[in-house]
């Protein structure tokens, strides 16, 4: 019952069923989730970035939802709220591509999902690898926009401020979260907008939990050799001493965020214990267990 109205939330106030997306509007008369920088507050996991109104990342976890509530609802015997959450979730995929895919033609080069559509109409966009990796996770992208997704992460380059390339796996552990080095585009708390690129992980640092993201994406549009290559460099960069983790400074000089202090790599220390979930690519990834309401499959 509780996902129920957690569910209805999302259809109801949050517009999922009229909208075929979630839309922040400023119910209520909350404006705090505009999606405009400096009269915004973080909206989601990213929390010093201004997600807002049409956000991408949330949305992705709104689709992904429909799927759980679908499995939940047919498990307990009511197939035909499975099925209307399976159509709107065909809706929701059809609109989310038309919302938020953008065609090649970026300075860091490929094609992708953006972040954000705000309130005011503008596109963001500073190459949230993070919305692409978990889009393609979850359904949102066909094979072919998988690929392209990836072609990106492999060939494209991450642009500093300075407009050198960098490589988008700098950090070896996973990709950079930013492609493009984002100035502007922050909260409330413009502190943030004063660490330098690739000093913080919501600009142009990493995060180790993405990597999961990123192997199952590999998987589902190239297979398990490429994915497996991924993986293997990720456990040579864990095989240094540091281990990623430990406290800053790593192994290769860049800072840990978290403790109150900024840093570039989110990893196994302080307020990171989501990124032990990328060891979970073994079972769900290279095993391929799912568990459902019909039993287990390998």
């Amino acid at each position: 019952e509780r996902c129920r109205r957690a569910m209805a939330y999302q259809l109801d106030v949050l517009h999922g069923e009229r909208e075929r997306l979630l839309l922040l509007d400023g119910h209520q008369g909350d404006l705090d989730h505009s999606g405009v920088s400096g009269v915004t507050v973080g909206n989601n996991y990213y929390d010093i970035l201004p997600f807002g109104y049409l956000d991408a990342y949330a949305n992705a976890w709104f689709y992904d939802s429909l799927r759980a509530m679908a499995a939940l609802e047919r498990a307990h015997g009511e197939p035909q709220a499975a099925e209307r959450y399976e159509a709107l979730r065909d809706g929701v995929r059809a609109r989310y591509n038309e919302m938020f895919w953008t065609e090649s033609g970026h300075v860091d080069g490929g094609s992708r999902y953006i972040g954000c559509v705000d309130a005011t109409g503008a596109r963001h966009d500073y190459g949230f690898t993070f919305v692409n990796t978990l889009a393609a996770e979850v359904g949102l992208a066909d094979a072919g926009r998988a690929e392209r997704i990836l072609d990106w992460l492999d060939n494209g380059h991450a642009y500093n401020p300075d407009g050198g390339r960098e490589d988008i796996y700098h950090f070896q552990f996973g990709p950079r979260t930013t492609t493009i080095d984002n100035p502007d585009w922050w909260a409330v708390n413009q502190r943030y907008a004063s660490y330098p690129w690739g000093d913080q992980i919501q600009n142009g640092g990493a995060d180790l939990y993405e990597s999961y993201y990123d192997l199952q994406t590999r998987l589902f549009a190239r297979g398990a050799e490429d994915a497996f290559e991924r993986f293997m460099a990720i456990l040579r960069r864990y095989a240094e001493p540091d281990r990623l983790t430990g406290g800053s400074p790593l192994y290769t000089g860049d800072n840990i965020q978290g403790g109150d202090t900024a840093g570039a790599a989110g990893v196994m220390s302080y307020e990171f214990p989501e990124t032990a979930m990328l060891a979970a690519i073994v079972v769900y990834g290279f095993l391929g267990a799912r568990a459902d309401d019909a039993g287990l499959h390998i």
